[in-house]
């Protein structure tokens, strides 16, 4: 990992545009009927980026706390919040490890897990997620879209949005089976203005899940294949949504 966290950082509203096909509101009805059945009140909102799911909450009175490591998107999101007339506490933190408060859930969305690509990282991370919570606090973790349609195999694709096309590439490691680089590059009328990548994980698979919650202090609750609320998992793809309970 370079020393200075460069996603989208010149540009993050062009991050804001190029990704909002994703369900957002879907996504917020998903945490929202989880919470109402745990009686959650407090959010941590991990990889939070612009906000798109924690302004939802905190207009249905949740409060909201969000972490990322881009100030630039961080930036946006408190932009938003003021636009959009809502709080929510904002702090540049990285996931592996980090330490904001005591809060009744936390969540992670689009697949954010995976930019902790070593397991000692992913250790870190879900001890940290579990001194944020309190006791019997809700940790809910989004792999139910994964970016490829095979985890071996190169990908690319693109979504465009008036002036703005985004396009992404998924390009499995050669020296690492378990990695991935992403690559996500902006063009405005067709000129690049914006390009970023990661190495991420290929996919977390759910024995090594429930391997990390077991070793951090965590019970597996709830798992489904999407927002939808189905319980039928992919059997061909490492796609879920986790549901995980602080002991």
């Amino acid at each position: 990992m370079t020393k200075k966290f460069s996603f989208f950082h010149k540009h993050p509203e062009l991050y804001e545009k190029g990704f909002d096909y994703r369900k957002v509101d879907q996504q917020v009805n998903f945490l929202d009927k989880v919470f109402l059945k745990y009686k959650v009140k407090s959010v941590l909102d991990i990889a939070c980026g612009h906000t798109p799911q924690g302004r939802k909450l905190a207009k249905k009175g949740y409060k909201v706390t969000g972490i990322d490591l881009s100030g630039s998107l961080l930036k946006l999101a408190s932009k938003r919040a003021k636009e959009e007339g809502v709080k929510i506490k904002l702090y540049k933190k990285d996931m592996k490890k980090f330490k904001v408060g005591k809060f009744d859930a936390a969540y992670i969305m689009f697949s954010s897990i995976l930019h902790m690509n070593k397991e000692k990282d992913l250790v870190s991370h879900f001890k940290s997620v579990n001194s944020n919570l309190k006791k019997g606090g809700l940790y809910i973790i989004d792999l139910s879209s994964l970016p490829f349609e095979f985890p071996n195999k190169p990908a690319k694709y693109s979504v465009k949005k008036g002036d703005l096309t985004t396009e992404m590439i998924y390009a499995p490691s050669k020296t690492s089976k378990s990695q991935a680089k992403f690559t996500c590059i902006s063009l405005l009328k067709d000129k690049k203005v914006n390009e970023t990548f990661s190495i991420v994980l290929r996919y977390l698979p759910l024995v090594l899940l429930i391997k990390l919650a077991k070793q951090t202090g965590f019970e597996v609750k709830e798992l489904y294949k999407d927002f939808t609320r189905s319980k039928t998992l992919n059997k061909k793809k490492e796609e879920y949504i986790a549901v995980l309970r602080k002991k």
